[in-house]
């Protein structure tokens, strides 16, 4: 009987200590999957062609790194080496290589590892690089200044509007 079908209603019910337990489990898994994730940086390759390029060039684009509080020490490093390995002819740090979590040690550290490579390196401001809130409990750890010094002492050259030939 079509009636009796529609006027059923669901009556099953789930234990709401039940629902909190599968939900914390699902959030533990998918934060430690991010966790881990967060520390494999893979590259991947692309060629791109111009009639207004002269020569070939080979170069690496990196960005995102978070330094500080996504990616650890260790994993920025194997990553630089593989850098190295690949001789490029420059490197491009693309933004977001600090942001509002990281030290100034841990900052310094870091262009430190990227200007030991040996390599021409350009930077480009991300909208984290700079600390504008600095880390949530105790505010900035590094002025706009320090940042900079730390970028340009290690060789990095920074971009702004501007466009260097080689």
């Amino acid at each position: 009987d079509l009636g009796a079908f529609i006027t059923m209603k669901s009556t099953v019910e789930v234990e709401p200590k039940r629902v909190v337990l599968i939900s914390l489990v699902f959030l533990i898994l998918y934060l430690t999957y991010g966790t881990l994730n967060s520390q494999i940086i893979s590259p991947k390759k692309h060629r791109y062609t111009s009639n207004k390029l002269k020569n070939k060039y080979k170069f690496v684009f990196l960005s995102d790194l978070h330094y500080g509080s996504a990616q650890a020490e260790r994993t920025v490093s194997k990553a630089l080496k593989k850098i190295k390995e690949m001789q490029p002819d420059f490197v491009i740090l693309g933004g977001d290589i600090t942001d509002e979590r990281t030290s100034a040690e841990e900052m310094k550290r870091l262009y430190e590892m990227i200007g030991s490579l040996g390599l021409n390196v350009f930077f480009v401001y991300g909208n984290h690089d700079l600390q504008k809130h600095g880390n949530y409990l105790s505010g900035a750890t590094y002025t706009p200044e320090e940042h900079e010094e730390a970028i340009t002492r290690n060789g990095i050259k920074i971009l702004r509007d501007e466009a260097v030939q080689w």
